[in-house]
């Protein structure tokens, strides 16, 4: 980043609240650019590495927004997002500066984005909706995709941060319509995620070897991004991609919510039934790439 972006961005005070993985790593991108960050989180023992690099540790959302002209949110869903906006005198949006500007970057309901944004604007706050997308491992290297809903005249100030963890920016001006295309985006990946496990599986029961799948998978017109995701998984020992079994089934009750899945769209419904079904058999907090697992061991019930 340009040096005199740097020193704009730290004319700032920022504050972050949500230091689940998404969050935790987004804030170590942001440590790692000489980010002055002030953190908030319910269970504080999250912030340990967050403080061992830097950070500065606030007892409470009123304690960070008294300091802070922009804060991040990254919050696990609708309702916690607008308990700790919108709840009484206590809210976040009720604590903080006149002027000051929320940035979002959760993955909530299009209608909660909406009313967050339409409480912010009554109370002369700034309330911009980032849902992000790329993973931790994204977060980790800056290259996270955002979808940003902002009107123009503060597109230009709150860039610059932005830019610290995402480097690719879809700009709306529509709060709704930034949720519902992040929700149809986790939605794609669901899909992409349950087909390249399947022709995965199938390749290898067929003996082929994974070196081989790999090498054909990423070059010729069958690879995506979850296609990398599944070979990356079965080739680093089942090593996990950071994305829990909760959170991808929280995405898909959003996508849901959109239209009559069930009815219309088979593809679609399949996918949320079956991660469903994989998180019923092993639990909200294990990877979403529990489902290559869930393939064998029905495999094997229906040989038998």
């Amino acid at each position: 980043m340009c040096i005199h972006l740097i020193q704009e961005c730290n004319m700032y005070n920022i504050g972050f609240i949500g230091l689940g993985r998404m969050g935790h790593a987004i804030c170590l991108r942001l440590l790692s650019q000489d980010t002055v960050l002030h953190i908030y989180n319910r269970t504080p023992e999250k912030a340990k590495n967050l403080l061992d690099r830097g950070a500065v540790w606030c007892n409470s959302p009123a304690e960070l927004s008294a300091m802070c002209d922009i804060i991040i949110l990254c919050l696990s869903g609708d309702k916690v997002t607008e308990a700790l906006l919108t709840n009484s005198e206590h809210g976040l949006l009720h604590q903080c500066r006149y002027g000051c500007m929320i940035i979002d970057t959760s993955t909530i309901s299009p209608k909660s984005a909406a009313h967050n944004a339409h409480i912010a604007e009554m109370k002369g706050k700034k309330y911009i909706s980032c849902p992000v997308s790329g993973g931790v491992e994204g977060a980790n290297n800056g290259t996270l995709a955002a979808i940003v809903a902002v009107q123009p005249a503060i597109r230009a100030i709150i860039e610059p941060f932005i830019s610290r963890f995402a480097d690719k920016i879809t700009w709306l001006t529509n709060h709704s319509d930034a949720q519902k295309l992040k929700i149809i985006n986790n939605l794609a990946e669901s899909i992409n995620l349950l087909g390249a496990f399947e022709v995965l599986n199938i390749g290898l029961t067929h003996g082929l070897a994974l070196d081989e799948l790999h090498s054909v998978l990423t070059t010729c017109r069958g690879r995506s991004a979850y296609m990398d995701v599944a070979l990356h998984y079965l080739k680093n020992n089942l090593r996990p991609s950071d994305v829990s079994l909760a959170v991808r089934c929280k995405d898909l009750y959003l996508a849901s919510s959109l239209a009559d899945i069930s009815r219309n769209y088979p593809i679609s419904d399949a996918a949320i039934r079956l991660f469903n079904q994989v998180k019923e058999k092993y639990g909200d907090e294990q990877d979403q790439c529990e489902y290559f697992k869930f393939i064998n061991e029905e495999k094997k019930l229906n040989d038998h």
